[in-house]
């Protein structure tokens, strides 16, 4: 995947997003994956023009990248890259490596648990996309919980849906990945297979790619794929 990421002019406001993404599995694969993979990344950053989230995402991946190959590790990667090596030594001084973020809504699986049985779609529908994302998601999980795959089905409909609109009108200040890996971690927790089934009809390759590691991710904690 990280060997085959799309054009870095036309997808810089991604560069956070990609680096997360690497963060979420960089510790969970092999070293060597990890290694090529980081290496991969960073040369896709240094084609991106200097901004506060690139040098984000620099910091991100090189300390995602420490993290799982060891300090030795990490510096022997970078002796054989000079355009990583030299991408990573430079981040500090570059555009300042911090973004604002916006507050995120605030949803509450036991709210959601206490509505449970109490169909909330019509009321979901008159939310913004983001909050109907998050809340129909915890409502999911609270069907599902309780045994009613068909309303948690309707639920997640909806949550994938939003997660669509959300990935379209993200701004730089919106951590739409959180979002992504919020629904596909509770539908995951539901139904695995379906909520990967539901993460590759979403229209947008990055926010599957984010939400089918999110599903990877719940599969792998339990050992067993629903």
């Amino acid at each position: 995947m990280f060997g085959s990421l799309p054009d870095p002019q036309d997808n810089a406001a991604e560069a956070e997003n990609f680096a997360a993404m690497y963060a979420r599995m960089a510790t969970d694969v092999e070293k060597d994956t990890a290694r090529k993979s980081g290496l991969e990344l960073l040369e896709w950053l240094s084609r991106l023009d200097d901004s506060g989230r690139r040098s984000l995402a620099i910091n991100i991946t090189s300390g995602s990248m420490k993290q799982a190959l060891g300090e030795q590790g990490f510096q022997d990667a970078l002796s054989g890259d000079p355009v990583a090596a030299s991408l990573v030594r430079n981040a500090g001084s570059g555009a300042e490596a911090r973004i604002e973020r916006a507050p995120v809504e605030s949803v509450s699986v036991l709210r959601a648990m206490g509505n449970n049985g109490v169909d909330q779609s019509d009321r979901l529908r008159d939310l913004p996309a983001s909050e109907r994302a998050r809340e129909a998601a915890a409502h999911g999980f609270a069907a599902g919980t309780s045994g009613n795959k068909e309303q948690a089905g309707r639920y997640f409909d909806m949550a994938f849906a939003a997660i669509d609109e959300v990935w379209v009108a993200r701004t730089p200040e919106q951590n739409t990945a959180a979002i992504v890996e919020e629904v596909s971690e509770a539908a995951a927790q539901i139904d695995s297979v379906n909520a990967l089934t539901r993460a590759q009809k979403l229209r947008d390759p990055s926010s599957q790619a984010i939400a089918m590691l999110a599903v990877a991710r719940v599969v792998a904690g339990t050992g067993v794929a629903r």
